[in-house]
C-alpha cells in the first residue's frame, strides 16, 4: 500500500467495485480500497502496467448472490482480486480491454480522446 499524492492527469477509465475503486492511467493501475484504514491513511495499491502479467474476469455465483471477480496477476507484485456487481460487466470489460491494449501497446490512448 502506498500513500498517494494527487494524480496530475484524469484516469482513462474508472470502475467502482464492491470493496474497491479502480483507476486506469496510461502507465499504471491504481486500486483504492474502501476499508476505513485505507481511506483514513489515503492509501492505495499502485500497479505499474509493465508489471501486470494477466487480467481475467471470472463470473462467480453463490446461492444468494452473483459477482464478477477480476483477477490481476503480476510479475513481482502480489496477485490482486477485485469484486464487481454484474451491473458493472460492460464497464469492467471496457476497462480490461483498454488495460490489455495499454500493456501490449503502451502508446495507445483512450478511445474517448
Amino acid at each position: 500500500m502506498t500513500s498517494l499524492a494527487p494524480h496530475q492527469n484524469p484516469p482513462l477509465r474508472t470502475a467502482s467495485g464492491i470493496f474497491d475503486d479502480i483507476e486506469l492511467y496510461p502507465d499504471r493501475l491504481i486500486i483504492r480500497h474502501r476499508d476505513i484504514i485505507s481511506r483514513l491513511r489515503e492509501q492505495a495499491e499502485i500497479l505499474e502496467l509493465s508489471d501486470i502479467e494477466s487480467v481475467k474476469n471470472i463470473p462467480k455465483r453463490s446461492d444468494h448472490s452473483r459477482w464478477i471477480q477480476m483477477k490481476i496477476i503480476c510479475h513481482t507484485h502480489k496477485s490482486v482480486e477485485l469484486s464487481y456487481d454484474p451491473s458493472q460487466r460492460s464497464n469492467i470489460r471496457e476497462l480490461t480491454d483498454l488495460l490489455n491494449e495499454l500493456r501490449h501497446h503502451p502508446n495507445v490512448q483512450s478511445p474517448q480522446d
